[in-house]
């Protein structure tokens, strides 16, 4: 009975000190609101006193994508029981900000994007970085965002998104630069995932 009562969720976080990714095993009542698992979170992690918890807080983590999911930032009334639903394995990331900056709002349902740099000069592609983006975004505001991540103007970019053929064959690029519409007319795959590669 005592188990069902409880929640039992992969908590994972960058080391305040090192960076390096950690996860541990946070167990919680169904019935406890988010601050408390929170404070919870915050106590497990070993976040004092490196970072105050006011700075600290709880988003869905897709661990597989490397990406956030969703921000919980209008749910501080719910219990972490209808937060989590009867999910079998429940991922939250604990999230950290800088002293003035503000978090950024992850909605549920948007797709998992991998972003390349393409050096034209040399031929050489970058590693892959991991971002969130949302089907109601447009190419233009794609533009934005992958600037900001790799803090590139987005007038100086031209993106071409990996398109795999099938099993056998090599992946194809389609550029996608002044497409119109929004990410949710660009076929994603069955994953939920697309890969692009930013050329400038």
């Amino acid at each position: 009975m005592i188990g069902k009562e409880m929640c039992e969720i992969i908590l994972f976080c960058n080391h305040p000190v090192t960076g390096e990714l950690m996860d541990l095993l946070l167990k919680v009542h169904k019935d406890e609101l988010l601050p408390s698992v929170l404070d919870k979170a915050y106590e497990l992690m070993e976040f004092a006193p490196h970072i105050p918890i006011k700075r600290c807080r709880l988003v869905k983590y897709n661990f597989w994508n490397e990406v956030m999911e969703q921000s919980f930032d209008e749910f501080q009334h719910q219990t972490i029981g209808l937060i989590v639903g009867r999910a079998g394995n429940y991922s939250l990331f604990l999230e950290t900000r800088k002293e003035n900056e503000t978090f950024k709002k992850y909605n549920d349902g948007g797709v998992n994007l991998k972003v390349s740099v393409v050096d034209l000069s040399t031929g050489e592609v970058g590693p892959a970085v991991p971002m969130r983006g949302e089907l109601g975004w447009t190419v233009e505001e794609l533009k934005q965002h992958i600037g900001d991540l790799f803090n590139i103007k987005s007038s100086c970019m031209r993106i071409v998104k990996e398109e795999p053929e099938d099993y056998w064959s090599d992946s194809s690029v389609r550029d996608i630069s002044d497409v119109g519409g929004t990410l949710r007319g660009i076929p994603i795959s069955i994953y939920n995932q697309a890969i692009f590669h930013l050329i400038q």
